[in-house]
């Protein structure tokens, strides 16, 4: 043992000795501080990589579908499809995730086909040429002012009208009324309303005359609004009716009193004269401030849920269903004469109007059924709520000889309102797939942690070999 240690210390002091030089510990710091600053570099550009498509996907949506028109001259959707599960509570946390900025690109979106309101998130605006569905934010909306977010898109799918509300800490400080939106300009203009006691109205329901020249509008003066909350609900109701004839916008505005606070229904004819139907009686209010009313015979119920005019103005169409007030009528719409031959008498009881029940022998068990407006060939429009077990909200119309067909549908079993432009109805509807919705925060965090993976991990790989085969070389 000791002749071969001899042997190898020989051997060592006979090899010569490798220069080091005096900047081999400057030049291994150096190595290191510049590989830390790639790994730092390369950190910031991935972060700035994820940055940048989340930012993306806050603001856009991907076309869909891409390409050409499906239908260049305007039609409805087969189906309606709506954010679920992540992605429906990501836009319930944070609304400024739309596809766009208030007040800003709605000239974008195009003409519209289909509207659905969801209480407490955004809107699904379905464009009428390609089938796109949008999440707009539409400015100065409040969940908790708003009442079921009446949303409604014009006859011809050029506007889009809704509550809006700035609220403030007290009654006097909250203003508040109906928003109109023009897809063709953008623009948003806003018709401030008040009751009689100067306080804000909360808008509960709208509904367009039959050539979209007037939009009318139902609700309730707010009693009080504090910081702890508000309340309007009574026996008093306003209505009134909204005119596009002019810039800035100006609007009607009708006080209705009442013994009791029922279902009610509101719309508006061509000339602006205001019908509300409320329990079992007809008011009508002309733009000149006449008032006149009628008791509603004929009818053994109430239960109303939107209301309509035919084309030429002549015949009231309300729908019925299953709504909680007073005694239910059934499921179908109530015809109502509404031409000068019928309403006979001025002031506010001036005698008897007749009104005739027409079940609705639709397509599958109705809960409920809301008139939207008529077709261009003279068919009812209307959304027909399910009955309990049935799990699809649709669009249906029913033409001159009773004949019903669906135009659209939703693709899940929600119960949100839909609105539609109702100078499409006549034209075959678009076949556009589900869309590719904005994505949730939590798929964001996952895409940022597997972009970090995917760059940290060959980098990690790459040390590790280079290492093991330094090793194995010494």
């Amino acid at each position: 043992m000791t002749d071969l240690r001899n042997a190898l210390h020989d051997l060592a002091d006979a090899e010569p000795l490798a220069p080091l030089g005096s900047d081999l510990w400057q030049r291994g710091r150096a190595t290191r501080r510049s590989a830390q600053v790639q790994w730092v570099a390369a950190s910031i550009v991935v972060l700035a990589v994820v940055g940048a498509i989340a930012l993306l996907g806050r603001v856009w949506i991907p076309p869909d579908p891409a390409g050409t028109p499906l239908a260049p001259e305007g039609a409805l959707s087969t189906v309606v499809h709506s954010p679920t599960g992540p992605a429906a509570q990501w836009h319930a946390d944070d609304g400024a995730h739309g596809s766009l900025a208030p007040d800003t690109g709605f000239e974008r979106i195009g003409r519209v086909g289909i509207v659905r309101s969801r209480p407490g998130l955004l809107p699904v605006v379905v464009s009428a040429e390609t089938g796109r569905h949008w999440l707009p934010v539409l400015p100065d909306v409040t969940d908790d002012f708003a009442l079921g977010d009446p949303i409604t898109v014009s006859p011809d799918g050029w506007r889009i009208a809704y509550p809006w509300v700035v609220s403030g800490t007290t009654t006097s400080e909250t203003r508040a009324g109906v928003a109109v939106v023009d897809l063709r300009s953008g623009a948003v203009d806003r018709v401030t309303l008040t009751g009689r006691n100067q306080r804000p109205i909360r808008i509960e329901e709208l509904s367009w005359s039959p050539n979209g020249t007037r939009l009318g509008w139902l609700g309730d003066e707010v009693v009080s609004w504090e910081d702890g909350g508000w309340s309007s609900r009574g026996p008093v109701v306003n209505v009134g009716a909204i005119a596009f004839d002019g810039t800035p916008l100006v609007s009607t505005n009708f006080v209705v009193e009442k013994g009791s606070r029922g279902s009610d229904a509101v719309t508006v004819d061509n000339t602006g004269r205001v019908f509300y139907l409320g329990n079992r009686r007809l008011w009508a209010f002309t733009d000149r401030g006449e008032e006149a009313s009628w008791r509603l015979a004929g009818v053994d119920g109430n239960g109303w849920t939107s209301a309509t005019l035919t084309r030429d103005g002549n015949d009231l169409v309300v729908g019925t269903g299953s709504t909680g007030y007073g005694e239910d009528l059934g499921t179908g719409v109530v015809h109502i004469d509404v031409s000068s031959r019928a309403l006979v008498g001025t002031g506010p009881d001036s005698g008897t109007v007749a009104g005739r029940f027409e079940a609705w022998n639709g397509l599958g068990e109705a809960h409920s059924v809301a008139p939207v407006g008529f077709s261009p060939q003279g068919s009812l429009v209307a959304v027909v709520t399910p009955a309990a077990g049935e799990n699809t909200l649709t669009v249906q119309t029913k033409n001159l000889r009773g004949g019903v067909r669906t135009l659209t549908h939703s693709a899940d079993n929600l119960s949100d309102p839909l609105s539609v432009a109702t100078d499409l109805a006549d034209q075959p509807p678009i076949d556009a797939p589900e869309p590719d919705w904005p994505m949730s925060d939590e798929r964001k965090v996952l895409l940022t942690l597997l972009a970090f993976a995917a760059v940290l991990l060959p980098g990690w790989i790459a040390v590790r070999l280079w290492r093991l085969r330094r090793r194995a070389a010494a």
